[in-house]
């Protein structure tokens, strides 16, 4: 067997399980879900909980968000959890939240350990809520964010809930790539969370139960690394309470944030992702995982080899366009709901460096270590 031969079996075997896969978080994603809490008869107290570092510029617009949600300021508490800042952002938070009764900043000692996930520990340990959800510095919400979670967790079933993030595109290109390619993360959330096999969450928008978290937190993975406390949270609940996730796919449920201004910055995001794909052992996750990214490698790989054995091009275009055509359902129901159709004529540019983009992530993961706002 040739070398020609094997790259375009390998592509072939990664498309066939890729497709399935696809196909399945599509189906979730169209699934229709009966709403059947329309009313919230029992009001639970809230913690909201966002961990912050050197974000003096986004504080004041996400505080003026939370000061507007229509959920009773006696049923919810907003913790702001320090990481070391070094800008003027306690300063602000200080001044915005003067007088405000249920809002409340928690600064570190000198013995505290530094990172988002050692951040959101503390504030986990002094929440008085019985769910708690959390969001990033540099996110915003409809007023009605806390109600819609609030109602979902009247089914007691529901242990954990992810939220849909939005990236708002600017006037650059650039922001137009980011927010169509963190659809399909969407969209993957969404739908995988949908089938019973959920595989990626976000801490942006994210809400659980404390007494879930109480139950399981001695069993979360990825103790080690200073992030990750989103996914690995989510494979804890999902594998002691496997019908407890479920993916909050209302317009009022969206948390929004801003695209990354640099394609440095956009890697080093991509990087700290990509490592912590090392520490998992949720099963199903892993395979997606791999699946995708052996997908990628082997395009990028046959496009290489295409200059120097001509007989490749053919059959791997058509991995390619096989691929293009599997991914458009579920990147167009993302884009409906979104309201943002318009995006989709960078669907093929997209698709075009998408391989090239993972790979080269994968890569650079694998080379250098990753760092956030100087913590490596």
């Amino acid at each position: 067997m040739t070398l020609v031969t094997s790259i375009i079996i390998i592509s072939g075997l990664f498309l066939i399980i890729y497709c399935i896969i696809i196909i399945g978080f599509t189906a979730g994603w169209f699934r229709k879900v009966k709403n059947e809490n329309k009313d919230l008869v029992n009001i639970p107290f809230l913690s909201v909980i966002v961990a912050f570092r050197n974000e003096e510029a986004n504080l004041g617009n996400l505080i003026s968000h939370l000061k507007a949600q229509d959920y009773p300021s006696n049923k919810h508490e907003i913790i702001f959890s320090d990481d070391f800042s070094q800008d003027s952002s306690i300063e602000i938070i200080e001044k915005e939240i003067q007088g405000s009764e249920y809002f409340r900043l928690i600064k570190p000692g000198n013995g505290d350990k530094p990172g988002k996930k050692a951040a959101l520990l503390r504030a986990m340990n002094m929440t008085r809520g019985e769910i708690i959800i959390t969001t990033d510095a540099d996110c915003f919400m409809g007023k009605h964010w806390l109600q819609t979670i609030a109602r979902e967790f009247q089914n007691n079933e529901i242990k954990l809930i992810l939220g849909p993030v939005d990236i708002i595109a600017n006037e650059t290109v650039f922001s137009h790539f980011q927010s169509l390619e963190f659809m399909s993360l969407t969209g993957s959330a969404a739908g995988s969370a949908k089938i019973g096999k959920p595989v990626l969450a976000n801490a942006a928008n994210l809400a659980f139960r404390k007494n879930a978290f109480e139950e399981i937190k001695s069993k979360i993975d990825g103790v080690h690394l200073s992030s990750g406390d989103d996914i690995f949270l989510l494979h804890a609940i999902k594998k002691e309470f496997p019908k407890g996730v479920k993916f909050l796919m209302k317009k009022e449920a969206v948390v929004y944030t801003h695209p990354l201004k640099s394609i440095g910055e956009f890697y080093r995001q991509r990087m700290r992702w990509s490592a912590k794909a090392t520490s998992f052992k949720d099963l199903f996750t892993l395979i997606t995982g791999a699946v995708v990214a052996g997908l990628n490698i082997f395009l990028v790989a046959g496009f290489f080899m295409a200059f120097f054995f001509p007989a490749i091009t053919q059959p791997l275009l058509l991995i390619w366009i096989a691929k293009v055509l599997i991914d458009l359902p579920l990147i167009t129901g993302v884009a409906i709901f979104l309201k943002k159709v318009r995006l989709l004529g960078l669907y093929i540019p997209l698709q075009l460096i998408y391989p090239f983009y993972v790979s080269s992530t994968l890569l650079l993961a694998a080379l250098i270590k990753s760092s956030w706002k100087n913590r490596k």
